[in-house]
């Protein structure tokens, strides 16, 4: 019924008029997709992405902050029609309706109502695009838009319910975020549509990107090409142009490493488990370079618009306010807690304090420890919602958190032995925990790219579930060893 309202309205307000004007850029792009061999709607984003670049140098000349912000909006409309076309409106039709609710009803009801009504969108639309397409693969998925919409619609309600309350019942970060003054819909829209960030994120507050709007962030007399010629902003445009070089060539040979090899069925049966395990952590690592080097080119484009200023480190500015993901932090990390923290960081920061800290804050209950457990709990649970509905999302989710509960026991009993041992063995044991992380992370991630629980329970089946099994075996023997230690 609502998807059927839904095709009412678009034939009122189709943007095929829209797509028409845009047609020179999508013929660009086919020639490009027919070149490379890749799906149309791939070399789409990339080309938004390309381009944003271009815009932000444009949108840094502009100091009319009502013409700033209009100049994001129709940007970032304009980049979710060429790649989505009319799906446009779930986004857009999704954050109008959530400004008048709290417009209407600023109140703890409204904040409830626009949760659920956002983040209940958010799943039907990803429950349709999961019954269409049982995989993702080749698929314009317009649901990945809507995700990080969703993350400012739920944080803009949060901040105008803050807003209202009194300054001593928030945290430091709440009342640093809280909207006391309710903007206009073109301040909310392009906040919601800044087009570096409307694809594929990452979350901004709202109240950062109203002051970079209104040139608050930095010295509001700076000249455009101040910024551009300081030698801290330079180096460090230098490092992500760099690093977009860099991960651009790892993508390229990320092809060489498709995940359909693991459930092919020659392979499960001819090659060794020493090459599948082999296999399947270099592809693991190879997959998660497309995502660094999207996020990458987000971050260089946010930065060339003046928003990537993030304050000052001993007295040097910071222009890293873009940066969503570390691939030196994510491959090197010594344990699962620090992969999560350096994954998707502006979105583990949302769920940090929009989910995990509220929870705990509001739990009434004795013990800090079981608030806690609960506010983890709650924010796993949203987390694994948020990414839709399919199996092996929440198979990995379990997984990680499971194989990190693990290695946080075991290292508890190992670390005082090891912290007595000569700096040549704690080094050594640094390396250890550095590789068998990074074992472990991809040896569960090629999972959500196979997608299919099917061809998931084969590829660990050919390896006879090693990794699972080691980390099972680990938690009983350390359960075992730790009472033994008890009874001592």
């Amino acid at each position: 019924m609502l998807y059927y309202l839904f095709s009412v309205f678009v034939a009122f307000f189709d943007v095929q008029p829209v797509q028409s004007l845009l047609y020179p850029l999508h013929y660009i792009c086919l020639i490009c997709s027919n070149y490379f061999d890749l799906p149309l709607y791939q070399i789409n984003y990339l080309f938004c992405f390309l381009v944003s670049f271009i815009l932000a140098i444009i949108f840094r000349f502009f100091t009319n902050t009502t013409l700033r912000h209009t100049y994001s909006t129709v940007c970032g409309v304009l980049f979710v029609i060429f790649v989505h076309g009319n799906d446009v409106y779930h986004g857009l039709c999704s954050v109008i309706i959530v400004y008048i609710i709290m417009y209407l009803l600023p109140n703890k009801f409204g904040f409830y109502l626009v949760w659920i009504l956002s983040f209940g969108y958010l799943m039907l639309n990803q429950f349709y695009i999961q019954y269409l397409y049982y995989t993702k693969d080749n698929v314009n998925d317009y649901t990945y838009t809507q995700m990080f919409l969703t993350l400012k619609m739920c944080a803009f309600a949060a901040n105008i319910l803050d807003g209202k309350a009194s300054s001593q019942s928030l945290s430091s970060h709440q009342q640093k975020k809280r909207i006391e003054k309710y903007p206009s819909l073109l301040e909310y829209l392009s906040w919601n549509y800044y087009f570096s960030a409307v694809l594929i994120g990452p979350f901004f507050e709202y109240n950062d990107y109203i002051k970079f709007i209104q040139h608050s962030l930095e010295n509001p007399n700076k000249r455009v090409w101040d910024t551009y010629q300081e030698q801290t902003w330079f180096f460090y445009l230098c490092e992500i142009l760099l690093k977009i070089f860099v991960l651009s060539l790892l993508v390229i040979k990320s092809y060489d490493y498709g995940v359909e090899l693991l459930y092919d069925e020659k392979f499960l049966s001819e090659a060794s488990i020493f090459y599948k395990l082999y296999y399947i952590w270099v592809c693991g690592i190879l997959l998660k370079t497309k995502y660094y080097f999207l996020w990458t080119l987000v971050e260089g484009s946010v930065l060339v618009s003046g928003f990537g200023f993030n304050g000052y480190d001993h007295q040097n500015k910071l222009w890293n306010r873009g940066y969503n993901g570390s691939f030196i932090g994510v491959e090197f990390a010594q344990n699962l807690s620090d992969v999560v923290y350096n994954w998707n960081k502006k979105t583990e920061r949302w769920m940090r304090y929009y989910v995990m800290y509220r929870i705990v804050k509001r739990t009434k209950h004795s013990k800090k420890s079981i608030a806690t457990t609960l506010g983890l709990l709650m924010t796993i649970i949203i987390y694994a919602l948020w990414h839709g509905f399919y199996l092996v999302n929440y198979y990995f989710i379990i997984c990680v958190v499971i194989f990190n509960i693990t290695y946080i026991y075991a290292i508890k009993l190992i670390q005082p032995t090891i912290d007595s041992k000569p700096l040549i063995i704690q080094q050594a044991f640094s390396l250890f925990c550095v590789l068998l992380t990074s074992f472990s992370i991809n040896y569960l991630c090629v999972s959500i790219q196979i997608m299919s629980i099917s061809n998931v329970i084969n590829v660990y089946t050919s390896t006879y579930f090693i990794g699972h099994l080691t980390c099972i075996f680990t938690f009983i023997f350390c359960l075992i060893y730790s009472q033994m230690i008890k009874n001592k």
